[in-house]
């Protein structure tokens, strides 16, 4: 049972009750900026979903929960302690936090998962917001998701529920993802990490996610990202099936990937680690990523097919160790200006004929009032095509040898005429950085929430200089 004093920081929960019921008590009495500490140790079984409200930010945190440290060759991690595993049933989604611009920050930390049948998702993020000192709306850590099966398992979705409407932002950091597959399609696999923005605005041309590019604010080195870094992701060789895409966005989100470690040993051709939907192949009636920044990431293993696979937007790709799978280790595509196998990917246009009005971003080259276009011509006559990758930078991306490696554009129909390399992505052959990029700061690492219980204002000792 749950034990709480009045106007105390932390409620209780167990030690010897830490049912979904009890927790979902618990957050019921704490107050917004409290902690609900589980205390139980063992196995519990999770019956139905944990829910934390829009009204409140809390942290939701296991006693003594941490995934450690990583060792010296960022590969593997030390000092794991789970003294809790929640295993949830019935493919149930096991938390569901519902952000809110006005609250405190939302922490889940030091929990092990596992589940049985397959989620949809697993653990969702919802609502919108920064949190109230501009750092982000979530914080994700310190747990390990053990052999997870979900067609998503952790879905970061701005405005999808709580009547929240816009961008949301936060970070998903030191957290072990091992061996997440989805059992009800082993062969297609789940997305691992999902972010979209789910908004969309009412009437007639209803477009999912524009605002992500109709608000004209993104910019690289911004803190309104969702952060992923510091994450182990392994597959082993003896993972009950793939994971399809093991970041992915699209639908106007933007997300940065920074100082991840990827292990996949899985015999797989079909798993893409960082992924970017463009207009084509989306959810709904909407838009294409807006972008986002890859870097200090460290991937090894070969079983898998990219390493990042973007379709659209803008992006910074860089300092990455990537040892080659299956396909390109950095590839970008176009699929209106693909060949016949790749149109039927942008067949869902629906009734939207015009963009909305917007102030074309920076670099870009298309009309406010550009055709929404399902295909592009058999030539180049529709560059530039709205949403398609521009203002991209790549540098310094190595094998585990040293040897640069450039990114590639996909060889089917007319891509190469519509992706080019010095007009719309730039890339040196020496590795050296883009000169057009030269004043670029990253945001500070490690993250401002990393180590931080709360969304309070933090010295700004961390503050990292230019990349050279």
């Amino acid at each position: 049972m749950f034990a709480a004093v009045a106007q105390a920081a932390t409620v209780s929960v167990g030690p010897s009750d830490c049912s979904s019921s009890a927790v979902n008590s618990a957050i019921s009495s704490a107050s917004d900026g409290d902690t609900v500490l589980l205390t139980c140790t063992g196995t519990t079984s999770w019956t139905s979903t944990v829910t934390i409200p829009s009204s409140k930010g809390i942290t939701l945190q296991v006693q003594n929960g941490t995934n450690g440290t990583w060792n010296g060759g960022h590969t593997a991690r030390t000092g794991v302690n789970f003294p809790l595993k929640i295993v949830v049933s019935s493919g149930a989604t096991a938390i569901v936090i519902v952000t809110n611009v006005n609250k405190s920050l939302v922490r889940v930390s030091g929990f092990d998962f596992q589940n049985s049948g397959t989620s949809d998702p697993f653990f969702k993020v919802g609502g919108c917001g920064n949190g109230t000192a501009n750092l982000g709306a979530f914080r994700i850590d310190n747990n390990y998701f053990d052999t997870i099966s979900a067609v998503e398992n952790v879905a970061i979705w701005s405005g999808q529920a709580g009547g929240c409407q816009g961008q949301l932002w936060g970070l998903i950091d030191n957290n072990t993802f091992h061996n997440v597959y989805r059992a009800s399609d082993t062969s297609y696999g789940p997305y691992n990490i999902q972010i979209w923005n789910y908004w969309h605005p009412s009437g007639i041309n209803q477009c999912w996610g524009c605002n992500g590019w109709t608000d004209n604010d993104f910019a690289y080195g911004s803190e309104h990202e969702v952060f992923i870094e510091d994450n182990l992701f392994e597959q082993t060789a003896d993972a009950p099936g793939h994971i399809r895409h093991y970041i992915s966005s699209e639908l106007g989100a933007r997300y940065v990937s920074r100082y991840n470690t990827f292990i996949n040993n899985f015999p797989d051709s079909n798993a893409d680690l960082h992924d970017a939907h463009g207009l084509c192949l989306v959810a709904s009636n909407g838009a294409g990523a807006r972008g986002g920044e890859v870097y200090h990431n460290t991937i090894v293993g070969t079983g898998y097919d990219r390493g990042t696979q973007l379709r659209g937007g803008s992006w910074l790709v860089y300092d990455n160790t990537i040892t080659s799978g299956a396909g390109d280790e950095i590839q970008f595509d176009e699929y209106r200006a693909g060949d016949s196998s790749m149109y039927g990917q942008c067949s869902s246009t629906g009734n939207l004929v015009l963009m909305p009005p917007w102030p074309v971003p920076s670099g870009a080259a298309w009309s406010a009032s550009a055709a929404w276009k399902s295909q592009a011509a058999t030539g180049g006559s529709d560059y530039q095509l709205p949403m398609q990758i521009f203002n991209t930078y790549v540098w310094n991306n190595r094998s585990p040898g040293g040897s640069v490696i450039m990114p590639a554009v996909d060889s089917r129909g007319v891509q190469s005429t519509y992706i080019k390399n010095g007009r719309d992505y730039f890339a040196n052959a020496d590795g050296s950085e883009p000169s057009g990029i030269s004043g670029y700061i990253p945001y500070a690492y490690p993250d401002p929430l990393e180590g931080h219980g709360s969304d309070a204002p933090v010295p700004p000792t961390g503050l990292t200089a230019a990349v050279r």
